[in-house]
């Protein structure tokens, strides 16, 4: 089984694969298109924010600036964003996301 730090990591390198990928000065969060609202008209713009903290096992998070649609990052969100089906890598988050909200 992966780490959390490990998923996490993962789920970043996928992140910096789509067209619009911006992480945050503190590399905490990453911004990119909303695969809900489709963000702007401007295809380099993005509003869709993803809070990935490596230094705690909070879950992952994320919330688009403009449609308001957030939550817990889970497999579905992953697909929804284009990033392909990991079944390995979806076992793990769903997993990480179970053991992080009960410890919370």
């Amino acid at each position: 089984m992966l780490s959390g730090i490990e998923i996490k990591e993962q789920i970043i390198n996928q992140l910096k694969t789509l067209p619009v990928c911006k992480p945050s000065s503190n590399m905490r969060n990453w911004v990119v298109r909303c695969p809900y609202c489709g963000d702007s008209l401007n295809p380099k713009h993005a509003h869709f924010s993803i809070l990935i903290d490596l230094q705690s096992d909070a879950p992952i998070v994320y919330r688009c600036l403009r449609c308001n649609e957030s939550g817990i990052l889970i497999p579905q969100v992953l697909e929804d964003l284009n990033l392909g089906y990991d079944q390995s890598l979806n076992q793990q988050l769903k997993l990480f996301n179970k053991l992080s909200s009960n410890s919370s």
